[in-house]
């Protein structure tokens, strides 16, 4: 990463931004406009799993956000809860 590039993570999420932080790592965070739902109603059916499920969600986030500054470097992180099957 050069001088001149920032760091974005891609999230609202107060304590991924303290995770990252306490890595020694100089971030700025942005909440993404993602419609999350609209996401996961996308891949409904299609056998995705909760882990790949999480990864599209964190890339969808991460784009969002780097289409707002595409000079930057964007983080997009997201987890997902499964029960069972």
């Amino acid at each position: 990463m050069t001088a001149q590039e920032k760091l974005i993570l891609a999230s609202g999420s107060p304590f991924r931004r303290k995770m990252l932080e306490d890595a020694g790592l100089a971030i700025e965070a942005e909440k993404p406009r993602t419609d999350e739902r609209a996401v996961e109603a996308a891949v409904a059916g299609s056998g995705t799993t909760p882990e790949e499920l999480a990864l599209i969600l964190a890339e969808a986030k991460a784009l969002d956000v780097s289409e707002r500054h595409p000079h930057a470097l964007v983080i997009g992180a997201d987890q997902t809860l499964s029960l069972g099957d």
